[in-house]
């Protein structure tokens, strides 16, 4: 109740591309949506409040310069963005993390990378802490030049996929500007989107036919192609067989 009282329902401003949200056949007008966002942001700060005692229990232990600390989540959640709710989908509500890292004496502090970084990322950086050679298997690189300013954020490319259906429900690549999205758009048909990440950050004007971003939407699109092969490749030949656990019980 505390973190709740931190907000009010008036507090709360709708996200640009909201739409009449529909969740699970119950329809939310713009005025109750707003206090489920307010249930999010308390529950936001709430997290953030014992991610703040965590940190001060290290620092009272005398372990804040040996601790790398990263604090990241799976996945985010819309918020009202094209009517949507939850996960599952391409749009940045879904697809963006909280990402943080505090390592005192060895990565810069207050540092906002602008740059699109993956959850893959985060072995490498704890392997490149450690003073470790990289498993040559794993994808994704360390954080910790880019957060030191060694690396150009322009040079960074995260992908994502949804593989619940086949041959996938979407297929994701972005860069520090550009991001395209090839995705099942009904009957079995496949789709592209392209939004302009600097300038249409709400991914409210879809570019994918615009002639005049033919030349980026092409370059990702055979990015896009070239990791779709690589997964292909490294997926087994069969799905495994799903076990009974998660299962709803059955009546007799």
């Amino acid at each position: 109740q505390e973190f709740y009282d931190l907000y009010a329902d008036d507090e709360m401003v709708l996200p640009e591309s909201w739409s009449q949200a529909k969740v699970r056949n119950n329809e939310f007008t713009a005025e109750e949506f707003k206090v489920i966002m307010r249930h999010y942001y308390a529950y936001v700060s709430q997290v953030d409040h014992y991610i703040g005692e965590l940190l001060d229990g290290l620092d009272d232990l005398g372990l804040r310069e040996d601790t790398l600390v990263i604090m990241v989540s799976d996945h985010g959640d819309m918020m009202g963005e094209f009517g949507r709710l939850f996960k599952g989908v391409s749009e940045e509500g879904s697809l963006g993390i909280p990402f943080f890292i505090r390592w005192p004496g060895h990565v810069r502090g207050g540092v906002v990378a602008d740059a699109p970084v993956s959850l893959i990322d985060v072995l490498p950086t704890i392997f490149d802490a450690l003073d470790l050679s990289p498993l040559p298997t794993a994808r994704g690189s360390s954080l910790l030049p880019l957060i030191n300013g060694m690396e150009d954020p322009l040079d960074r490319v995260v992908y994502a996929m949804d593989l619940r259906a086949e041959p996938f429900l979407f297929l994701t690549v972005r860069d520090w500007r550009w991001k395209l999205t090839i995705r099942r758009e009904g009957a079995g048909k496949l789709g592209a989107r392209f939004y302009d990440m600097k300038n249409d950050p709400w991914e409210l004007r879809d570019l994918a036919k615009d002639p005049a971003v033919r030349a980026p939407r092409e370059r990702l699109r055979a990015m896009l192609s070239e990791f779709w092969m690589e997964q292909q490749a490294a997926r087994p030949t069969t799905r495994p067989v799903m076990g009974g656990r998660g299962r709803r019980p059955t009546k007799e």
